[in-house]
């Protein structure tokens, strides 16, 4: 599941459309599928310091998002 839109700045999407349409859809498709699910979104939730406008992520962001893709991948 990608990073939380805490910002909406740009006013392109907004947070909660996200939270409550697309992370569901998401995890629908997933177990549809059969497919895992790597949950970033919540990782993310509180830590608005991962980001740079509130919808991009900066470098730390990049890291938890790397760091919690190889330990899902790799070690569940």
């Amino acid at each position: 599941l990608p990073p939380p839109i805490v910002s909406n700045q740009s006013g392109a999407i907004d947070g909660a459309y996200f939270r409550n349409q697309i992370i569901p859809r998401i995890t629908q498709a997933a177990n549809q599928t059969g497919l895992p699910v790597i949950d970033v979104y919540s990782i993310f939730l509180g830590h608005n310091d991962y980001y740079r406008d509130g919808l991009h992520i900066n470098i730390a962001g990049a890291r938890v998002i790397a760091d919690t893709v190889y330990k899902t991948v790799f070690f569940n």
